[in-house]
Formats: C-alpha cells, structure tokens, sequence
C-alpha cells in the first residue's frame, strides 16, 4: 500500500507536464478586415476557429525555424520556412505560418539554418495589433 501511492501520483504527474504536438496546418486561418480608430488603418484581424482556441494556453511543441528579432531582449519568432532576407526592405510571409516568442538562450547556441522543437504555451491574439496573431509562452528549444 506504501508503495502503491507513490506510483499512481508519478503516473498522473505525466498529464501535467505533456504537451500537444502540432503542425503548422493546425494553426491556419482567415482573416476579417477591422478598422482601428486608434491607428487610423484598416487592420487584418485573425478568425480563430474552435479548432485554434481549443490549443489557446495549451502547452504544445512545434517544429520550425528561428529567427533572432532581438537578442538582447531574447525576442525571436518561429517559423514554418526560413526567412530569406533580399535587396528589398520588406518580405512576404503568411502570418499563420509565424509565431511571437522570447527565449532566453545565447543566440550562438541557436542553428538559424535547421529546424528546432519549440516547446510553449500558445496564446492566440486577436486584438493586439502590434503583436503577433501567435505568442508561444515560457518558450524552450527542446532536444529531439
């Protein structure tokens, strides 16, 4: 009986510190015009489906690319493609297919050519527009 109590408390220990694996097809979606009186611009606002806030504050793992915004802030974003940086200032990417995170990581250690697991809680964002539609929380790179 001792010993039977340690063993069903490691065993529902395991729910607590899973995650969701997911690809970047799970977080696809369309997109509403909205109008920002305080920005004086139309804005592309996400329409989340069930299926995006059923993973909303859920601890999920993705693979994708990371690209270093600030290092000293530890602000970088996660991708389905690298980014390829050209003579022109701006690029295209689909914002389904990128997510807003901070590491706290030397960016040396970081490989920007390979994929990595990314391991966080996503938060979905349909109202702050200067953030991301994505933010994956107490992000870590996870070893494979």
């Amino acid at each position: 009986m001792k010993l039977l109590l340690p063993i069903l408390l490691l065993f529902s220990s395991f729910g607590l510190f899973s995650q969701k694996e997911i690809t970047w097809d799970d977080l696809v979606f369309e997109f509403e015009e909205k109008w920002s009186e305080e920005y004086n611009a139309i804005y592309m606002i996400p329409k989340f489906e069930k299926s995006h806030w059923d993973l909303d504050s859920v601890r999920v793992k993705i693979k994708g690319f990371v690209t270093i915004i600030d290092s000293e802030v530890g602000f970088y974003t996660i991708s389905k493609s690298k980014f390829k940086y050209g003579a022109c200032v701006g690029f295209s990417i689909d914002l389904h297919k990128i997510i807003q995170t901070t590491l706290q990581i030397n960016p040396r250690e970081i490989n920007l050519e390979k994929e990595h697991w990314i391991e966080g809680t996503l938060i979905l964002n349909e109202d702050d527009v200067l953030q991301m539609n994505y933010i994956l929380k107490d992000a870590v790179i996870v070893k494979r």
